[in-house]
């Protein structure tokens, strides 16, 4: 499912009493084919839900040594993530961790698939790419690079940050700011990290890429499906009403 925000939305009237999970809802039932709910069982959930499927923090992003194709990453969720194919895919590889929250990734400068995670429970090291971890010794433990995407970050051309509200700032030749997020599903950031192929950004609604300034692109990081049981529900009882759909 693709994140819905509804929150954002200035036509949409907010209750000012959260639900029982503390988020935001809205204070009469939003339509149906505007809910943030799996399709497959809308009215199962809550009518007044406003917001759902919306993305983690990306903690860390690593690129392979050697192998501009080959990328890690992990969220705040606490997984790790690899894709081989320049991030058209990407799998999980934190499941040999046994249960361990990844915070921070630290590639082998030397070797394709070596890889270090700092995680809850000490630092582990992969040399197949994911598929296996292992504990590490002190001596053996990498110097883990902590971001800040308040602070300008630049790469080539473009310098950007990303503002206490919540928007990217682009700052130009003559010390100007401005912001730019042209092209975001939901414009809203939350992480930006500055890597070899590009300036990664993103926030609520997903992740981008902008290389050289030239314009935002999506990146894929997380799998997403699409179902059409709710519009098919709403046109077939909206067919039913105007006699369009027989018995």
């Amino acid at each position: 499912m693709r994140p819905v925000m509804n929150s954002l939305r200035k036509d949409l009237e907010l209750s000012p009493y959260p639900d029982r999970g503390g988020q935001k809802q809205a204070a009469k039932p939003v339509p149906i084919d505007e809910r943030p709910l799996d399709n497959e069982y809308a009215w199962k959930g809550t009518p007044y839900a406003v917001d759902g499927w919306l993305k983690p923090v990306v903690t860390s992003v690593q690129i392979s040594c050697d192998d501009p194709l080959v990328m890690w990453f992990s969220d705040s969720s606490g997984r790790a993530y690899m894709t081989r194919d320049g991030m058209k895919t990407c799998a999980d590889v934190s499941r040999g961790l046994m249960g361990a929250r990844v915070r921070n990734l630290q590639a082998s400068p030397e070797r394709t698939f070596v890889l270090y995670a700092e995680t809850d429970r000490g630092v582990a090291i992969t040399r197949d790419g994911g598929m296996s971890w292992r504990s590490v010794e002190g001596g053996e433990r990498p110097q883990f690079s902590a971001g800040n995407p308040h602070a300008w970050q630049r790469r080539g051309a473009v310098e950007l940050r990303v503002s206490d509200e919540g928007r990217l700032m682009r700052r130009g030749k003559d010390g100007a700011e401005s912001e730019w997020m042209t092209g975001w599903l939901i414009p809203i950031a939350t992480w930006m990290i500055a890597t070899p192929r590009g300036i990664m950004a993103g926030g609520p609604g997903g992740a981008y890429l902008t290389v050289e300034g030239e314009r935002w692109s999506e990146v894929k990081l997380w799998r997403e499906s699409e179902t059409g049981a709710a519009d098919y529900l709403h046109a077939y009882w909206m067919g039913r009403y105007y006699r369009l759909v027989g018995d």
